[in-house]
């Protein structure tokens, strides 16, 4: 049943009618810092959503580098493994167009995890790259997206780049 609310849902639930919607607002898993970079993008993809607020800080404000086109998955594995000389797993999130690319890259780190936007929902890493987010944001439903892939990270947000950063980001 597609839907766009918990209220399109309820009609189909046992009880559904007795049940209320709740909005959870807390974010224990982001730290602030990185939830404070991504927010902007909330207010686009969803105007009627109240924030999340973060009750962790502490972490590192989201590094984001700017970087030829041609530097630019070089200088995100540049990234990774700088990362990767920490605890935590590492993981590299991009768009679609990149994956092939991505794989490819001789400086690729093997076991890394290497995803898409829309493959990251629902999964969680210590430290996150994202590559490119003009390119995810320019899909249907990109900016959705795009907010998935900043909210991965539990401890450190990079953003690599050569496109100008989306509108909200910038």
């Amino acid at each position: 049943i597609p839907y766009r609310s918990w209220y399109d849902v309820l009609p189909s639930l046992p009880h559904g009618d007795e049940a209320t919607v709740e909005e959870l607002r807390h974010a224990y898993r982001v730290p602030r810092e990185i939830m404070d970079f991504s927010l902007p993008l909330l207010s686009v993809i969803a105007p009627g959503l109240e924030p999340s607020i973060a009750y962790r800080t502490g972490a590192e404000p989201p590094l984001v580098r700017r970087v030829a086109e041609h530097e630019l998955l070089r200088e995100a594995y540049r990234e990774a493994e700088r990362l990767a000389r920490g605890d935590g797993i590492v993981a590299l999130i991009v768009a679609d167009e990149l994956v092939e690319p991505a794989l490819q890259e001789e400086s690729a780190l093997e076991g890394m995890p290497l995803l898409t936007a829309r493959d990251a929902k629902g999964l969680e890493f210590d430290h996150v790259i994202v590559v490119e987010p003009a390119l995810v944001a320019a899909r249907e439903q990109g900016l959705r997206e795009l907010y998935v892939a900043l909210t991965r990270p539990t401890q450190t947000l990079v953003v690599v780049h050569a496109l100008p950063l989306p509108p909200p980001l910038a």
